[in-house]
């Protein structure tokens, strides 16, 4: 036998909210048909009289009154009462507060009936006496309670009914704004774990369509798409990644080959007489092979995945200094610019030696491209409140607003200030990253002579 599954039908926001208004609705009909109910049952019980019945009665009352058979104090406990002799003066009275007193004097003054009162006003009737007196009845046009102390102690029975009217209207609007509420909370607590499905990468599994409502399971279905979208473009890019690492590799491996040579070919040289500047030429070859040797060294652990940057550890900068000073004598001895050097800094610090070391020569590299022949470049390094500034200053056209606003920037290629150079646009970015890591920054900035970069390094561990 065939079972067929119903697909279950979805609401919109629309239906929901007319569902909502429709059982309020209905709610509040149903409140009041039982408020009504009570009120029948508290008249049919005798509990409670009709709202008419003081003033339906004041006929027989005053009637009973004038012929003795009722005495004041035996009036029923809906009336209330005051006596005046015929001077006006107050010679008896029920059981009054301050201000129905008032009412009544008012009402005798003014010679009116009615008097205005919230919630009710006050009726009153007239009765004179046989003795000269006049004696006042003051009742309300509410239900009044069949039993005295009710009448006396608990609020007016209507007030009594509309309070309770209210405070179960109230309650049965929480109840079902809670009820429709706990719908769409169950529909936005979905998209809301697939929002921070889609922020933390976990784009392998599909979202959970526990979806009630139309417009969020539509929703969901885009943001589901979106999830593709980004997997697929995810994937795309770690394949290219990929193939890049694999190119980067080879040429890694191709670079080596030429590297031996070279590093070969100074070794033999250095082992035969030479000149003084011909032994320091060689020297120079053989300083910077060993560096390109450690450059290529951390590209292979760039590309297996391991840690781009070198452990910290405690390193002199006066000797520190000396060998950046080295290396920016023979990158300016090809274009005879002088390096002028300035602030030596002193004392012991903690850094990633090999990474600062590549940092400056970025630095002083970027500064001999930019500067003419027969300029001068000005290398400074100090410490202060425990930052580390090298300074590499240049005596080249400077840099552009957007070079130095985007200078740092992976890429960067901006040069209309700094014409005839052909970069990547990787050396500052490299600065960056190696300021990031000691959490330091990297500043550029013009002078009136050239270009100037900071580096600032803390030198805290």
């Amino acid at each position: 036998m065939e079972v067929h599954h119903m697909k279950k039908r979805k609401l919109t926001l629309t239906k929901l909210f007319w569902h909502y208004l429709l059982a309020v609705g209905i709610s509040f009909v149903c409140i009041l048909v039982m408020m009504v109910l009570v009120v029948r049952l508290l008249l049919s019980l005798g509990v409670v009289f009709p709202a008419n019945t003081a003033d339906a009665q004041t006929r027989e009352v005053e009637d009973a009154l004038l012929s003795g058979q009722l005495l004041p104090e035996e009036l029923p406990s809906y009336y209330r009462w005051s006596c005046f002799d015929e001077t006006g003066k107050v010679i008896a009275h029920s059981d009054l507060s301050a201000r129905r007193q008032e009412q009544i004097c008012a009402a005798v003054e003014e010679k009116t009936t009615l008097i205005s009162d919230v919630p009710f006003a006050q009726y009153h009737r007239f009765i004179a006496l046989p003795n000269g007196s006049l004696f006042v009845l003051q009742y309300d046009f509410s239900m009044p309670y069949a039993v005295p102390w009710m009448q006396h102690y608990l609020p007016d029975c209507q007030i009594l009914v509309v309070l309770l009217f209210v405070i179960s209207v109230v309650l049965m609007i929480v109840f079902w704004t809670k009820r429709y509420a706990r719908k769409l909370h169950g529909d936005t607590m979905v998209l809301t774990a697939a929002a921070q499905a889609i922020t933390e990468h976990h784009l392998d599994a599909p979202f959970q369509n526990d979806i009630n409502i139309r417009e969020f399971e539509e929703i969901l279905q885009a943001m589901d798409l979106l999830r593709i979208s980004l997997s697929d473009s995810l994937h795309e890019q770690w394949s290219m990644e990929q193939q890049r690492t694999r190119e980067i590799a080879a040429l890694a491996h191709d670079l080596k080959t030429p590297l031996t040579v070279i590093s070969g070919n100074g070794e033999l040289l250095a082992e035969e007489g030479l000149s003084d500047s011909q032994r320091k030429s060689v020297d120079a070859i053989l300083r910077n092979a060993g560096r390109m040797e450690a450059s290529l060294s951390q590209l292979r652990s760039v590309v297996v995945h391991q840690s781009q940057y070198s452990e910290k550890e405690t390193v002199d900068l006066q000797k520190l200094f000396s060998e950046w000073v080295t290396m920016g004598e023979e990158l300016c001895a090809s274009k005879r610019i002088s390096l002028v050097l300035s602030d030596f800094p002193q004392g012991m610090c903690h850094l990633e030696v090999p990474s600062v070391n590549r940092a400056v020569q970025n630095l002083l590299d970027n500064a001999v491209r930019y500067t003419p022949q027969g300029g001068k470049i000005c290398l400074s390094a100090k410490v202060e409140d425990s930052i580390l500034n090298i300074s590499v200053q240049d005596s080249g056209p400077g840099f552009t607003e957007e070079a130095i606003a985007h200078g740092c920037e992976v890429f960067f290629t901006e040069d209309r200030s700094r014409q005839g150079t052909e970069h990547m646009g990787m050396g500052l970015y490299n600065v960056q990253c190696v300021a990031h890591r000691h959490n330091g920054t990297v500043i550029l900035s013009n002078t009136e002579s050239g270009g100037i970069v900071t580096l600032q390094l803390y030198l805290t561990e």
